[in-house]
């Protein structure tokens, strides 16, 4: 039943939101639950699949891991994580939106259409494979990367960090 709800809403945000690239959970532990676009809350589990508007929050001991299309996300214990999309241009993008806590991002191939990672101080824009994004309640943000590249910009001024660098990002 669980899962034909799921295919149901997806389905429903391909006709009516434009087409979207699925997050599948391909790892769970602790406390973790999602919340639907739609507003109800379920436990998050090994297999569901979810999309835009959706939003993931792991407690004290949860730890999350999507996959989406050659896209790692870990999402660490007491984090809050919405997926969205923006229009720019005539053109959807994907936008992963961090209120709090920390995701460690993994790219396995670059295909030009990465998607913004946002915090309420800063957007971050993809040029490398492995980084990753700390939110403070505060509103502050750090960005660390491992290997690649990243472009961070706040208030009309960017930079490119390479591995080994990161930038503090104050509200």
């Amino acid at each position: 039943m669980k899962k034909t709800a799921v295919t149901v809403v997806l389905l429903f945000l391909v006709l009516f939101y434009g087409f979207s690239v699925p997050n599948d959970v391909i790892y769970s532990e602790g406390d973790a639950t999602v919340k639907f676009q739609e507003g109800y809350v379920e436990d998050v589990y090994i297999g569901d699949v979810y999309d835009t508007g959706d939003t993931v929050t792991t407690g004290y001991d949860g730890f999350v891991e999507l996959d989406q299309e050659g896209l790692v996300l870990k999402i660490n214990p007491e984090t809050v994580f919405t997926l969205q999309e923006k229009e720019e241009q005539g053109e959807k993008t994907g936008v992963f939106s961090l209120a709090l806590g920390s995701i460690k991002f993994r790219y396995d191939r670059i295909t030009g259409k990465e998607p913004m990672i946002q915090t309420s101080s800063c957007v971050a824009g993809v040029r490398g494979t492995e980084f990753s994004v700390f939110a403070g309640a505060d509103g502050s943000a750090l960005i660390v990367v491992d290997s690649g590249q990243v472009e961070v910009e706040s208030q009309g001024k960017a930079v490119q960090l390479v591995a080994d660098e990161g930038v503090e990002v104050q509200p």
